[in-house]
């Protein structure tokens, strides 16, 4: 019961704080399972929730979205049609449902005119995401000069050269064809090429059923362009060649591109300014629509975003896993300063430091609740991106600070006794 008090009430009381001396490792893991959980809740909530008040002020973005389902014009109505799989496709005016680019305001101008409001982007890309980008490789110089050369150019290069350059490709938009010519092409460069044996394992494989004829033809155009380029592993792609839907991402979000919207088969990804000029960027999928049509613009960010919580979840998770030495550390730093200052404080009487250990410990859970409340409150005007940095960093401060007035009070609670104990000692000697 004693130590249950203290696990409880040591946060808030200094007497209940005191009866964790002799509480052992047993206390301290229990608060760091605890604060563990609460920091990953923390910041979850935090994250999510933050993001509708945030959304109701993108103007811009609903405007767009608006636009989108109710053009002016009847003929540019977007309409998405949600499978059983929770994968979409789409349509535009009268046309039927298909996997194909409809919708791009950063190329079009008629796209920007029927739908953008006050600039603000928007594609509909409804294009399978394993789709390869019929890219256009190019080297460019490594002083800066902006110089390009083709691969043609690059080959003739002396080796010396060539060190000069640096591979890059430029993404077209467009889907490789792979079509029975451009197939039988590249299986012939393939094999006169020293990748024979990885042609005869793809057709294997087809004949076996393990994979399909388009599946073969995409890899049979991968293990080309590998052959063709060998330098595409530099490029640091999650994937054994680019895909198309790498063209938004290399585009526009990696250099800095904001306002956009990209509605693609498998999920939405965004990126707004809030009022106070932040950028906010969100991803969102459609396991929360209902199979069938949408045609309508209201709750179609909120609900697709709903969608993302577990990916917000499988994120804060990782942080977590990443950082959980730290939260192992810092009640131990906090503790061992403690000691410390408490040792010369104290000199002759001063604690062991598994005492000052096992106290400390009982402000491990609390202080990871207040962090998490802290940073719930501040998640509605710092960015999102730092929400994870402000959870963890609150929880250290919260722990200090307690450990901090804990210590000071132990101190002069500590000198008080020993001043009351001479003057007892004098008074005893005079009689």
């Amino acid at each position: 019961m004693e130590k249950l008090k203290a696990f409880a009430f040591g946060f808030f009381s200094d007497k209940h704080a005191e009866k964790a001396t002799k509480g052992g490792f047993g206390l301290f893991f229990i608060n760091i399972i605890i604060a563990v959980a609460l920091i990953l809740l923390g910041n979850v909530l935090a994250e999510t929730v933050s993001f509708y008040p945030r959304y109701e002020g993108a103007t811009t973005l609903k405007a767009t979205v608006d636009n989108l389902f109710e053009p002016q014009n009847s003929d540019n109505a977007i309409r998405l049609f949600v499978d059983a799989n929770k994968y979409v496709t789409a349509k535009r005016g009268g046309g039927e449902y298909a996997q194909e680019l409809l919708v791009n305001t950063f190329s079009f101008e008629e796209d920007r005119a029927a739908y953008s409001a006050d600039g603000f982007n928007i594609v509909v890309d409804t294009r399978d995401a394993s789709l390869y980008d019929d890219f256009e490789a190019y080297y460019e110089s490594k002083d800066g000069d902006g110089l390009t050369i083709t691969n043609e150019e690059y080959s003739a290069l002396s080796e010396a050269a060539k060190k000069g350059f640096a591979f890059k490709v430029r993404y077209t938009l467009n889907a490789v064809d792979t079509s029975d010519e451009k197939t039988e092409e590249r299986e012939t460069y393939l094999s006169e090429n020293g990748k024979e044996q990885a042609l005869k394992e793809l057709k294997e494989k087809l004949s076996s059923g393990e994979i399909d004829e388009l599946l073969y033809k995409n890899k049979v155009w991968a293990l080309y362009a590998n052959a063709l380029y060998p330098e595409l592993y530099t490029l640091g792609i999650n994937s054994d060649a680019p895909l198309l839907r790498n063209y938004y991402y290399e585009t526009y979000t990696l250099k800095g591109q904001t306002d956009y919207l990209f509605v693609f088969n498998d999920s939405i990804v965004g990126c707004f300014k809030t009022a106070s000029g932040q950028v906010e960027e969100f991803y969102g999928f459609y396991e929360n629509f209902s199979s069938g049509e949408i045609t309508k613009s209201e709750g179609f960010i909120k609900t697709a975003y709903s969608s993302s919580v577990y990916l917000s979840r499988y994120v804060a998770f990782m942080n977590v896993m990443r950082f959980l030495p730290v939260y192992l550390v810092m009640p131990i730093v906090a503790a061992l300063i403690a000691y410390l200052i408490i040792k010369i404080g104290e000199r002759e009487k001063a604690r062991k430091f598994l005492e000052v250990f096992g106290i400390i410990s009982t402000y491990i859970a609390w202080s990871a609740l207040f962090a998490a409340m802290a940073t719930f409150a501040l998640s509605f005007v710092i960015s999102r991106k730092i929400i994870f940095a402000t959870i963890s960093v609150s929880f250290f401060v919260v722990l200090t600070i307690r450990s901090t007035v804990w210590f000071i009070t132990d101190i002069l609670k500590r000198k008080k006794e020993a001043e009351n104990e001479e003057r007892t000692d004098i008074e005893a000697a005079q009689k």
